[in-house]
């Protein structure tokens, strides 16, 4: 019985069988000062892993698993920089204790594997600030994003940082991550709108990017520029509008035999008015939302409404939008104004060189979202129709 045992036990360890090991890590040791490995990964592994086909003793390798090993290729052994690596059992490593790589495992094949050596180089790529998603915190409204365009600096791969470097990178935020408690603990600029806007400075570990192509870890954005980095927010209140809007018309070109001056009159309305030959709307329950007091009280006479006479579907159609008129005027005073302000008050929470770029940013951001609205806080709907020559108008209820 002793030898039946004995004899069992030398043949059941002399077994040998072979066994294919899928995403086998792989780890690059000394690598050149000054070069890097093609898809390499933080602590010198590469992104890409690889599948050996191992053949040794049954009773070990029935058991073993991708977990359980991992190759080590050596960089001084390269020959050229494009290196086709011949994995042997040297380049086993085990990772589990109760695994000795000696006794497991006799031979091993796999499928070509090449390891691209290249040099390290460092340059800026270009990276923009998308539009946030998600909701802001109740009461408020998005304004924008500012600055929105920043270089960052990576290191790594040659032919890597040229792919990088030849289209722009993108950020975006989630403004589901900022609570209303975070925004209502912000003191508002006391000076700069009239206490509308709350600019939320976006957090450090918030200003970073992934490029698998580098790296599975983050990278900081290390642009002076990202110090400044903030999403703006306005109070969500209704400004009175207690002005009147004029209305002009586009005539298309390539219409205006049947649609010009001539022969399209304005008529009253219940939403029109005419005075001096000149439409307005008429309306007493008018709001707007979107700007701030100052951006309201400078815009006032310049805002109107733009009406186009549109023929693409054979029938007339009136689209109408916003306008503001000589906007770039308008622009330029609102940045006076504010730099200004500025100057009296000392802020120095933008550099003065961009100072200027962040109010014309915020001036046109006013403009995006100026919205009106009627006195139950739903955004006015009004319907343009021709009719026998005549422009008519009526307000769309929801």
């Amino acid at each position: 019985m002793l030898v039946a045992l004995v004899v069992w036990l030398v043949v059941n360890h002399s077994l040998t069988t072979v066994r294919t090991l899928t995403n086998v890590p792989v780890k690059i040791i000394n690598i050149p000062p000054g070069k890097t490995v093609q898809g390499l990964g933080p602590n010198d592994y590469l992104f890409k892993k690889t599948t050996l086909t191992l053949t040794g003793n049954e009773t070990i390798l029935e058991e073993i698993t991708s977990n359980d090993l991992e190759v080590q290729l050596d960089a001084a052994e390269m020959d050229a920089d494009d290196w086709n690596a011949e994995i042997k059992k040297k380049n086993l490593r085990s990772l589990n204790p109760d695994i000795e790589i000696s006794k497991a495992i006799n031979r091993v094949t796999h499928a070509s594997f090449i390891v691209h050596l290249t040099q390290i180089v460092t340059e800026t790529i270009p990276l923009i600030v998308t539009r946030p998603t998600g909701v802001p915190p109740r009461g408020y409204d998005f304004l924008d994003v500012w600055p929105y365009k920043f270089n960052v600096t990576i290191s790594g791969p040659e032919n890597a940082i040229a792919t990088l470097k030849s289209k722009v990178q993108k950020l975006t935020f989630d403004m589901t991550e900022i609570t209303h408690d975070q925004l209502d603990a912000i003191q508002p600029n006391q000076t700069s709108d009239q206490k509308d806007v709350v600019s939320f400075f976006v957090p450090d570990i918030w200003k970073q990017i992934y490029i698998p192509l580098l790296s599975d870890a983050p990278i900081q954005i290390d642009d002076p520029m990202a110090k400044a980095l903030r999403i703006d927010f306005i109070h969500r209140t209704l400004q009175a509008i207690d002005f009147p809007l004029s209305i002009s018309v586009f005539y298309p070109p390539n219409s205006i035999n049947e649609f010009n001056p001539e022969t399209v009159k304005f008529i009253e309305s219940e939403c029109i008015t005419v005075n001096h030959g000149i439409p307005y709307l008429k309306l007493d329950h008018l709001y707007a939302k979107g700007g701030s007091d100052r951006f309201v009280e400078l815009i006032k006479h310049r805002l109107h409404i733009k009406l186009s006479i549109s023929t693409e579907n054979g029938t007339p159609e009136i689209i109408w939008n916003l306008a503001f008129n000589n906007h770039q005027a308008l622009e330029n005073e609102y940045v006076k104004q504010m730099l200004a302000v500025a100057s009296e008050t000392d802020e120095d929470d933008i550099k003065p060189q961009l100072r200027e770029d962040y109010l014309r940013n915020r001036f046109r951001s006013y403009m995006h979202h100026f919205v009106l609205f009627t006195s139950n806080n739903t955004k006015l709907q009004l319907k343009f129709e021709l009719k026998d020559g005549a422009i008519v108008a009526h307000e769309e209820k929801t």
